[in-house]
């Protein structure tokens, strides 16, 4: 087995200890210390009952029941097969194959032990463990069929983000791990503009590949405590940890630009008509519950966090409302110089105060948006719904400068 003989492992000279992985031995020892306490104690307890049972038994056949008797009858009835069966120890760990190097873990093979212990009874009713047996079983497979199903389970199918069934895990333990820490959280809830329409032109297939590809550029912002989930069909959630406004601000703008790419699928161009996203921020969520009088338990943060950032992504899907939400946040100079970019002008300076106004955006998305920020939206803006965008700004008194 993994390169021993019998010979080898039955050797009175062998080592066994030394062929354990090191970060496994410390363990190793541990449990066998427990088992063997817990296998005395499973003998001492059954050794108990039958003296009680075998006694009365005697009696009741007619028996003196002499300490003898008793004796006798224990030993015959104590040391069954189906009791030691019971009391078998199994634990996992690491195996060195024979002539492996011990600093490669590839030389090391993952074993299930499973361990029978032959107790003596001894004269003054205790009992002394005299050997082991027991065999060896390769675990590798087991635990690649383990560890192949719990990534099923936690993993998109199509895309290999993570399933709706880990973010929901996950999400309520990480908001009270963030809570408990005083550290910060920001869910993102987006999804694909115009997906159906990929779908309707191009097929299933390509709509299949997209969403992979989608999934692709989302990791790749990612840092070693984020994950994308998709939760189904073009609808995806991306999860932070502790970006701060300028940190999010600079992530959801290479989101922007990155979604904003066109997709090459077996050398077929397919248009990108970008995405539409929400975020949520734990932190300020917290402080927005909190000023209801109402006690921020993990539930109502999540359940609040979600429609927040639910309620924002829709919102973007609406150019209406979309512009209106960043006409509120630019003062006068920087909208007027971001929209001369796209060829609109201001001839009569006018304002745009009879925009319709809502303080809860301001109280939601922070100060004024800064003039990159502001082009970044504009362009996607104006790109994905130009008929529209260039109706409204038209209706605000902007006119659109001839090409």
């Amino acid at each position: 087995m993994f390169g021993y003989t019998v010979e080898d492992l039955t050797n009175p000279n062998f080592e066994y200890k030394k062929i354990i992985h090191k970060d496994d031995l410390e363990n190793v020892v541990k449990n066998n210390q427990i088992n063997s306490q817990k296998i005395i104690e499973a003998y001492k307890e059954k050794y108990d009952e039958l003296k009680s049972q075998i006694k009365s038994e005697l009696i009741n056949n007619g028996h003196n029941a002499t300490p003898n008797e008793v004796w006798e009858e224990i030993q015959k009835n104590i040391f069954t097969t189906e009791f030691r069966n019971k009391i078998t120890t199994e634990q996992v760990y690491r195996l060195l194959k024979k002539d492996g190097d011990e600093n490669n873990d590839d030389d090391y093979i993952e074993v299930k032990d499973h361990t029978t212990a032959v107790v003596e009874l001894l004269d003054n009713g205790t009992f002394e463990i005299v050997r082991y047996n027991g065999f060896l079983s390769d675990y590798s497979e087991t635990r690649s069929r383990i560890n192949d199903l719990n990534h099923a389970l936690n993993h998109d199918y199509l895309t290999d983000a993570k399933s709706r069934k880990f973010l929901k895990e996950n999400l309520e333990t990480s908001v009270k791990k963030c809570i408990l820490n005083n550290e910060d959280l920001t869910f993102i809830n987006l999804d694909l503009n115009n997906f159906k329409q990929i779908n309707d032109d191009y097929g299933h297939s390509v709509g299949d590949e997209v969403l992979i590809q989608s999934t692709q550029r989302m990791m790749s912002l990612l840092d070693g405590e984020s994950y994308v989930s998709r939760i189904g069909g073009d609808e995806f959630v991306i999860i932070l940890k502790n970006y701060n406004t300028n940190e999010l601000n600079e992530f959801t703008n290479n989101l922007t630009n990155l979604m904003n790419e066109n997709y090459n699928i077996n050398g077929q161009v397919i248009e990108s008509h970008g995405t539409s996203y929400g975020t949520s921020n734990l932190d300020e969520t917290i402080n927005i519950i909190r000023q209801t009088r109402i006690r921020p338990t993990p539930d109502r943060v999540i359940e609040s966090m979600v429609r927040t950032a639910d309620e924002k992504m829709y919102e973007q899907k609406d150019p209406v409302a979309r512009l209106e939400r960043y006409l509120n946040k630019a003062d006068e100079e920087t909208l007027n110089n971001v929209l001369k970019t796209k060829g609109y002008f201001n001839p009569d300076n006018c304002t745009i105060n009879n925009l319709a106004k809502s303080n809860i955006y301001n109280n939601l998305f922070g100060s004024e948006i800064d003039k990159e920020s502001l082009n970044l939206i504009m362009t996607d803006l104006i790109k994905n719904n130009p008929t529209k965008i260039d109706s409204i700004l038209k209706n605000q008194g902007y006119e659109k400068q001839a090409a």
